[in-house]
C-alpha cells in the first residue's frame, strides 16, 4: 500500500512506516555536547550551504540506492516510482526542488533477493514552526554564545533519506537505515542552526557470525575514520552502537530486537559531521 503524501508539518521522515524515530526524540544518554545547538565552530559553511548540499547528495545517492538493490536483486522486478510536490515528474526542475517540498517513494515488490524493500526521499522546505515544536528543540538546546534561540516562528526545513529491504531468503537479514537533517532559521534575523541524525541496523532471520560481525566492523572502521579518541565532538562508534542497542531493546522480552547498529542523532551539523552522515549513507550497500 502506497505511503501516504506528507504535509509540511509531518516532519518525523516517514517515522510510521520507515524510521527508527521521532525527528524530535533524543535517546537519554545521548552525549550532551551533541544536543541541538551545541555547535562546533565552522565558518566555512553556513547551515543553509550544508543543508541544501546534503539534500543534493540524499537526492543523487537515492539513484544510486535503487541502482545497487536492481544489480543485487537480478529480477525483472525494478523499483515504482511515486513522486509529490516538487519530485511529482522525473523532469521537474532543479529550481523547484531548491524552493518547494515534495519526495520520491520508491518500492520494490517480489524479487530474487528483496521480497519487499522501499527507498524513499522526503524534503521539507519553509515549514513554520509550532509553539508546541519550539519549546521542545529549545529543552534539547545546549547553546553556546551566538547560537539561535529556536522560537515559535521560526522557519524550519528538513531532508531524509530511509531504507528498509526485507529479504526473501531467511539466511539474508532485513536492514533498516536512514539519514536525515533539520534546519531552523531564525525568523527575525539571518541565524540559523541545523543538526543530522540516523543511522542503521540489521535484523537477521537465523545468526550468521561472520556475516554479523563484517557489519559491525565496517561501521565501526568508518566511525572510527571520523571521530578518533579525544574528538571535538566527543563521539565514538561505541557511543553510537549503545545508543542503538538501547534503542531497540524490547523490556517485555528482556532482549534487543536483531543485532543492533549505530544511531545518531541531535549532531551539529558542520563540513566534518557532513562527510561522516555521507559515508553513513553510501556505506549501507557494502556493509549489507
Amino acid at each position: 500500500r502506497s505511503l501516504p503524501k506528507l504535509p509540511s508539518v509531518a516532519i518525523c521522515f516517514f517515522v510510521a512506516a520507515t524510521t527508527k524515530v521521532d525527528a524530535f526524540a533524543t535517546p537519554k544518554s545521548m552525549p550532551v555536547s551533541k544536543a541541538v545547538g551545541g555547535s562546533i565552530n565552522d565558518a566555512s559553511s553556513t547551515p543553509q550551504d550544508i543543508f541544501e548540499e546534503f539534500t543534493k547528495f540524499l537526492i543523487n545517492h537515492q539513484t544510486e540506492m535503487i541502482s545497487k538493490i536492481e544489480q543485487a536483486d537480478g529480477s525483472e522486478n525494478a523499483f515504482s516510482r511515486d513522486g509529490w510536490g516538487a519530485f511529482a515528474n522525473d523532469n521537474d526542475s532543479t529550481d523547484e526542488q531548491q524552493t518547494k517540498s515534495g519526495g520520491i517513494t520508491r518500492v520494490i515488490q517480489g524479487g530474487n533477493v528483496v521480497e519487499k524493500g522501499a527507498c524513499s526521499l522526503t524534503v521539507i522546505r519553509n515549514g513554520v514552526l509550532t509553539a508546541d515544536r519550539a519549546a521542545t528543540i529549545q529543552g534539547r538546546q545546549q547553546q553556546q554564545e551566538g547560537d539561535l534561540v529556536v522560537q515559535e516562528g521560526d522557519i524550519y526545513s528538513a531532508a531524509a533519506l530511509s531504507v528498509v529491504l526485507h529479504t526473501r531468503n531467511p539466511f539474508v537479514p532485513t536492514f533498516r537505515s536512514d539519514v536525515r537533517i533539520f534546519l531552523v532559521k531564525s525568523a527575525s534575523d539571518d541565524s540559523a542552526v541545523a543538526w543530522f541524525g540516523g543511522g542503521s541496523d540489521l535484523t537477521p532471520y537465523y545468526l550468521i557470525d561472520e556475516d554479523i560481525s563484517k557489519f559491525h566492523k565496517d561501521l565501526k572502521q568508518m566511525c572510527d575514520s571520523h571521530f578518533p579518541e579525544d574528538n571535538d565532538y566527543n563521539l565514538s562508534h561505541a557511543q553510537m552502537k549503545q545508543l542503538c542497542d538501547e534503542y531497540f531493546y524490547l523490556p517485555a522480552r528482556s532482549e534487543h530486537r536483531g543485532t543492533g547498529g549505530i544511531f545518531f542523532d541531535d549532531l551539529s551539523a558542520t563540513k566534518a559531521t557532513l562527510s561522516f552522515v555521507e559515508d553513513v549513507a553510501t556505506g549501507w550497500m557494502p556493509s549489507w
